[in-house]
């Protein structure tokens, strides 16, 4: 809806304007007044009005002096100027110099002014729909650019960029220019885990964007997500020496307060600066690894991929990170017996193991104790025949999962479950097939206690240790649907039972089955149970 501002000294004049023409069939939605131009442009300033209709002649100040200022604040508000003949002179030049688009001659003609008002709200829409669509292709190309900055990343991290020119035109970069490449790596924990990545990505990217700003205003930041990591390049034009940006770029992201909310930690980690693209891409997986010294300083939320660890233990201490062969028995007995408590005793101990020596050694050494202890798991499946597929995901294998845990604890707790897990399916394996159908239910009760959360394949299979495509088959081969439309129905069925409250609301209820769009909602409502919402219930007999 449009908004008018009507500007006349003499109030009968303005209220006649208000009830003369049916603005509302016009599509205005209000209309603001004020009695001279000296007011009129306060009222423009506070309300915006899309159509802003005056007289020339007021006390103070006069409708073309008020035009004249209000033109360039209010670029794509119109004007209408009132006049009478004594006066129409001056409207005739305000219309060829630009200034306003239309004129309304007094004494008003009904079916002459509708036609001039009908004209210029006709221009604003049109105008309106014009902006629409160019900020529609902006906002498209903008995503576009984005994501060939995130390809571009990748290419870089996977050592396959191979256009060099390419990589330059994409960056604006003509022959002469050697800017400089500073990288960085983000993630973000809190209570519930890993945070949803669309915010605290835009949080991140505004924090490193505002400092590289700070050290140089031509810059471009190239961000790309992988597994609940941000990789961020930046890439600073006017500088010199790549070491000295980096420093600064550190400098400013130290003086910066963590922005995020006090149960929500966001991790930052500063990498090597360079004026080659292929060094940068190494520098990139190095910052990535270099999160994992988060668990030795949980309050420390900005690291230096540079520094490392720093050795402070004497020799032959805590630096070094191994599965001892007493703590290999230990972890094989659990696999057989499925003792919960002895795995939750193994694992703490093994956390602290980790806690004393991460302050010492490079996160690698870390991630292959590890893979030592992944190892004595996969074999102790091997041997007994369970299918690898169905018991552990992709992450697992290959420890990306540790990036999806904020602190050891919460780490080393996930890898207990799945030692019990493992044991659990070793000893039904007689009745795999109603351990299969027994996995629904388990599934079932997770999402309807986290219904109203974004719930993917990925994070179901993640928490019940299945690969999420072994998963997917699952659902198709046993229950003859995907796993889309098993939420969907349990999602619905649980709205059904809200919408029976009359003292719901039915965005309420939308909210609390997890979706986040209403009109996403209703449609699969009415996919599901025939009806809308609102149908549903007048088909129960309850009236909101």
């Amino acid at each position: 809806m449009l908004k008018v501002m009507i500007v006349e000294d003499e109030p009968l004049i303005r209220a006649g304007l208000k009830h003369y023409f049916p603005w509302e069939q016009l599509g205005v939605g209000g209309i603001v007044e004020a009695e001279n131009g000296k007011a009129g442009v306060d009222v423009a300033l506070r309300e915006k009005p899309d159509l802003i209709v005056t007289d020339i002649r007021m006390p103070e100040m006069n409708g073309l002096e008020m035009i004249e200022q209000l033109k360039p604040l209010l670029p794509n508000a119109s004007f209408i100027i009132l006049t009478g003949y004594n006066e129409f002179k001056y409207a005739q030049e305000a219309i060829r110099l630009g200034v306003v688009q239309e004129y309304l001659l007094k004494p008003l003609e009904y079916d002459v002014s509708m036609e001039a008002i009908t004209a210029c709200i006709n221009r604003l829409e049109q105008k309106r729909e014009e902006r629409r669509k160019k900020q529609d292709f902006e906002a498209k190309a903008a995503e576009l650019t984005k994501w060939q900055y995130g390809q571009a990343v990748k290419q870089l991290m996977d050592g396959s960029l191979s256009d060099l020119p390419g990589w330059r035109q994409l960056l604006g970069l003509n022959e002469q220019s050697e800017p400089t490449y500073v990288a960085l790596a983000a993630s973000c924990f809190g209570r519930g885990g890993l945070q949803q990545e669309r915010k605290w990505r835009q949080t991140a990217e505004q924090l490193i964007g505002k400092a590289a700003a700070d050290i140089s205003p031509a810059h471009r930041l190239m961000g790309y997500m992988s597994r609940g990591r941000l990789y961020v390049l930046l890439v600073l034009a006017g500088l010199s020496d790549p070491a000295e940006a980096g420093l600064l770029l550190s400098k400013r992201l130290a003086s910066s307060l963590n922005p995020l909310h006090p149960d929500t930690q966001l991790y930052l980690s500063v990498g090597a600066a360079t004026s080659d693209p292929a060094q940068a891409g190494v520098a990139l997986k190095s910052a990535g690894q270099s999160l994992l010294q988060r668990f030795a300083s949980p309050e420390q939320w900005l690291i230096s991929a540079d520094q490392g660890p720093v050795d402070e233990s004497p020799a032959g201490g805590d630096r070094f990170v191994s599965l001892h062969p007493d703590d290999r028995k230990k972890l094989q007995a659990c696999l057989e017996q499925g003792d919960s408590a002895a795995a939750g005793e193994l694992m703490d101990r093994l956390r602290e193991q980790s806690e004393k020596a991460l302050p010492h050694i490079q996160a690698e050494q870390w991630l292959v104790f590890l893979q030592e202890i992944i190892n004595v798991t996969l074999r102790f499946a091997h041997k007994e025949g369970i299918p690898t597929q169905g018991v552990s995901s992709e992450k697992l294998l290959d420890l990306s999962f540790v990036h999806d845990y904020g602190t050891l604890e919460s780490l080393f707790d996930y890898l207990a479950l799945w030692v019990v897990h493992l044991n659990d399916i070793y000893s039904k394996q007689a009745h795999s097939a109603s351990q299969e159908n027994a996995v629904f239910s388990q599934i079932k009760g997770f999402i309807e206690k986290n219904i109203d959360q974004e719930l993917s394949l990925q994070m179901v299979a993640d928490h019940f240790f299945y690969n999420p495509s072994y998963l997917s088959r699952l659902f198709k081969s046993k229950l003859n649907q995907n796993y889309l439309s098993f939420v969907t129905e349990i999602r619905i069925d649980y709205a059904k039972k809200l919408l029976r409250d009359p003292n719901r609301l039915v965005t309420d209820v939308c909210a609390m089955c997890g979706y986040k769009s209403y009109k996403h909602f209703v449609k699969m409502f009415r996919l599901v149970a025939g009806a809308t919402p609102t149908d549903y219930r007048r088909q129960l007999g309850i009236m909101h």
